[in-house]
C-alpha cells in the first residue's frame, strides 16, 4: 500500500484520506471479520452485515430486512414502518405479552385464539362509541353501545335487548325465552 501524511492505503483493505471518514474496501466475495477475544463481533460480505455475541450470530440482513435471534429489549419505543405496519408471530407457541410481568398476552394455539389477561387486575376493552362482536364470516354475536343498548345475537338475528328499564326478548313461549 501507499503512506503518506494524509492518506493511509491497503490495497482491499482500509482507506483514509483525511477526511472524517474510513473506509474498508475488499474484492466482491470477500468478507470483512471484527475478531476480539478470539470470536466474532462483526462481519460483512457483499451480501448483508452480522453481528455476533460471544460467537453466536444474533444479528443479521437480508434483502427483506434483518432477522434477529434472541430477545430485543429497548428502553424506548419500538416502533414498525414500512408497507403494511404488521407485527407476526409465525409460530402457534408465540405469544405477544405485554407488561412488566407479561401479564396480557395475545396468542394463538393452533385451534383456538386468546386474549388472556394473567395479572391480578380486571380486563378492560374500551371503544369510543360501540363494541361489537362478530363471528368469523361477519356475523354480529354481541352489540354494546355507550349510554345505550347490549344487543345479544343467535344466528345474526337479535334475540335480547336491553333498555333503560327494561329487557326486551325477540319471542317468548310460555314466559321462557327461545
Amino acid at each position: 500500500g501507499n503512506v503518506n501524511s494524509s492518506t493511509i492505503s491497503i490495497d482491499d483493505y482500509i482507506t483514509h484520506n483525511g477526511d472524517p471518514d474510513t473506509y474498508f474496501g475488499f474484492p466482491a466475495n470477500n468478507e470483512f471479520k471484527l475478531v476480539a477475544g478470539g470470536s466474532n463481533k462483526f462481519a460483512a460480505d457483499a451480501n448483508a452485515a452480522y453481528m455476533y455475541y460471544q460467537g453466536g450470530l444474533k444479528f443479521q440482513t437480508t434483502p427483506g430486512g434483518t432477522i434477529n435471534t434472541g430477545t430485543i429489549d429497548s428502553t424506548g419505543t419500538i416502533t414498525v414502518t414500512g408497507a403494511n405496519g404488521n407485527v407476526g408471530i409465525n409460530t402457534d407457541s408465540g405469544k405477544l405479552l405485554l407488561g412488566a410481568s407479561y401479564d396480557l398476552q395475545i396468542y394463538h394455539d393452533g385451534n383456538d385464539s386468546y386474549i388472556s389477561d394473567t395479572g391480578t387486575g380486571l380486563l378492560f376493552i374500551r371503544a369510543s362509541s360501540a363494541l361489537r362482536i362478530q363471528g368469523a364470516n361477519g356475523e354480529s354475536m354481541i352489540d354494546a353501545i355507550e349510554n345505550g343498548a347490549v344487543n345479544l345475537y343467535y344466528d345474526n338475528s337479535t334475540k335480547l335487548t336491553t333498555g333503560s328499564v327494561s329487557v326486551g326478548a325477540a319471542t317468548t313461549t310460555g314466559g321462557t325465552l327461545t
